[in-house]
């Protein structure tokens, strides 16, 4: 097993920060749409 983590180290490394780049990317997304309803949401009244 640890022969396994150190041959593929820097596969593993990528695959993680891909998933946590990925999840902040979404995180920023979700979080401006709200935004934007907000805003919708006031111009119609």
């Amino acid at each position: 097993m640890l022969d396994f983590l150190i041959r593929h180290q820097t596969d593993v490394m990528l695959s993680l920060s891909s998933i946590c780049a990925i999840t902040t990317f979404f995180v920023f997304l979700s979080g401006s749409l709200e935004k934007g309803r907000k805003r919708a949401k006031k111009v119609e009244r």
